[in-house]
């Protein structure tokens, strides 16, 4: 082992003995206790035992792996016990398997390749830290994983919570739901899979906003709370794709869109959401109106601003030619529904 690894790892018990020596408290409503037995499930020191523990087992069993030469094609990662390894030459593919053996605890049924294999399963797509890889389209999606449960409508919420707008915003914002180059693409990612992600990334904004009011608000409050979402959440994250998908696309490409479509979608989203969400139906008819004001390219065609200034005036009048793109409305007419998989938080249906 070299002398940096050795330092690492070190390094990494010292911390991680030191933190053990301090107690654990645990808060439930205004009372604080300390942890007296055992780790707290998901606390940080899992993580840091897992890479303790695997820091030092990489090295002996993938020393090979690890190593690039020259000519080499090959990527390994590794984040906590979930592994990813990548390389163009199937001996070296068939080595790293050999090399994972090694290990007494590998979860076989969430193993696969993509190359045909004797014993672990052949899927084209590889899921990887909630992102999913077509190993022969190369396009990236979100992993469809993320959909179900508390995966996608949880919340952490804190004992004082006296101003719900900003509680709003920042348990929703894009600190929540992260908008990256990764999928926000248009580089490897055609413009049809953009606007499905556009689709979801609003589904999981509108499912975490169904969720705080759900359990936070009576009915009569909640009607309030959709103009801080909208102006605070919604507005945020358009900007936010718009503004990565210009900095990841091709010089001679122009992605074309009405700032309407961001709109639509987004009161789609939610009124899809609202109806899953047992204590939020009575908000649909309200949001269906916002979503009817918003359609223009379905509804009734009236004159708007395609582009806005961040001061809401208006950067460019908007044409129907570019509204009613025969294109979009094929794609947009597969958003009746959430996408598959996905849950709403029900009060009398939590596991």
């Amino acid at each position: 082992m070299c002398i940096t690894m050795k330092k690492k790892i070190a390094q990494q018990y010292k911390d991680i003995v030191q933190e053990l020596r301090k107690p654990i408290l645990i808060r439930a409503g205004s009372t604080v206790y300390e942890w007296k037995e055992g780790l707290v499930q998901g606390y940080k020191y899992s993580p840091a035992l897992s890479e303790l523990y695997y820091s030092y087992l990489d090295a002996i069993y993938f020393s090979d792996h690890m190593e690039i030469k020259e000519n080499d094609i090959k990527l390994f990662t590794r984040v906590v016990d979930d592994y990813l390894y990548i390389t163009d030459s199937l001996e070296n593919a068939m080595s790293f398997i050999a090399a994972l053996t090694n290990y007494r605890n590998v979860n076989y049924d969430k193993t696969v390749v993509n190359f045909s294999h004797d014993t672990i399963k052949y899927n084209e797509e590889i899921i990887f830290l909630g992102y999913c890889y077509n190993t022969c389209t190369m396009q990236v999606s979100r992993a469809n994983n993320i959909y179900a449960g508390q995966m996608c409508y949880k919340i952490a919420f804190t004992v004082g919570l006296s101003d719900l707008p900003r509680f709003i915003e920042s348990r929703i914002g894009q600190s929540s739901i992260p908008i990256n180059s990764h999928i926000f693409n248009l580089q490897y990612n055609n413009e049809e899979l953009i606007w499905r992600h556009i689709f979801t990334t609003f589904c999981l904004s509108a499912n975490k906003l169904c969720t705080i009011l759900a359990i936070l608000c009576e009915e009569r409050e909640m009607e309030v709370l959709l103009i801080p979402y909208k102006k605070k959440v919604t507005v945020k994250l358009t900007n936010t794709i718009l503004e990565t998908l210009t900095r990841n696309k091709p010089e001679d490409l122009i992605f074309i869109y009405c700032i309407n479509h961001f709109r639509y979608l987004a009161w789609l989203a939610l009124s899809l959401c609202a109806k899953r969400t047992p204590k939020c139906s009575g908000l649909v008819p309200l949001i269906n109106n916002q979503l009817a004001k918003n359609n223009c390219i379905f509804g009734k065609w009236r004159e708007h601003a395609s582009r806005i200034s961040k001061t809401g005036e208006c950067l460019r009048k908007a044409t129907k030619e570019v509204c009613r793109r025969n294109d979009l409305r094929v794609t947009f007419r597969d958003f009746e529904t959430l996408p598959l998989g996905f849950e709403c938080y029900h009060h009398r249906k939590l596991k």
